[in-house]
């Protein structure tokens, strides 16, 4: 609940909400580049924004098993595909550092006694956190959630940068960047 914002480091949470928006803005940004007409574009975006949510749910129930399965050591080549495209996705990153946020932070409820978090220091951004599942018979490495950070500003500037492109090359074409007309300064008249 609440502890969630009381029991952390404040920079982490504001990062947290700001980079997700930001990186949900440049996919939005690319989508509607993509996307011919207006209405499909609003369509699939609630779509995605919906598909986020559902997808938090999941990721994030019985303890987020799902996130730290992607992070085990072997993975297959459908499960390294599939963490690959999640990578591109920024509600997995959010669901992770908010996971990640919220499992050190948040109050637990063990044996009938609400327990207080221990809260999430700017440190905890840096540690790698050992995860074991016993119904899975697998011990997991969880990376920092720095990492996840890099990831979403990653998502921004890629998706920034296709925009961009799309935009210029729908005008220039898609070689445009070959032209040295393209990089020449034009005076001003």
């Amino acid at each position: 609940g609440f502890s969630f914002f009381v029991n952390s480091n404040p920079v982490a949470v504001f990062l947290l909400f700001e980079f997700y928006g930001i990186a949900m803005a440049a996919t939005a940004f690319l989508l509607s580049r993509l996307i011919p007409t207006a209405r499909a574009a609003q369509t699939i975006g609630f779509g995605a924004v919906l598909a986020g949510f559902v997808f938090q749910g999941i990721l994030c129930g019985d303890y987020a098993i799902l996130i730290d399965i992607l992070e085990k050591p072997h993975l297959s080549i459908y499960e390294g595909a599939m963490k690959w495209a999640l990578n591109l996705y920024p509600p997995y990153h959010f669901a992770k550092i908010y996971y990640g946020i919220t499992s050190l932070s948040s109050d637990t409820m063990v044996d009938d006694e609400l327990l207080p978090g221990v809260g999430f220091y700017w440190a905890d951004l840096f540690t790698s956190r050992d995860r074991k599942v016993p119904y899975l018979n697998l011990h997991i490495r969880a990376p920092p959630l720095f990492h996840s950070y890099l990831w979403m500003l990653t998502n921004i500037v890629l998706y920034g940068f296709l925009t961009w492109y799309c935009d210029v090359a729908s005008v220039h074409g898609a070689l445009f960047m070959s032209n040295p007309n393209f990089w020449a300064r034009r005076k001003p008249r």
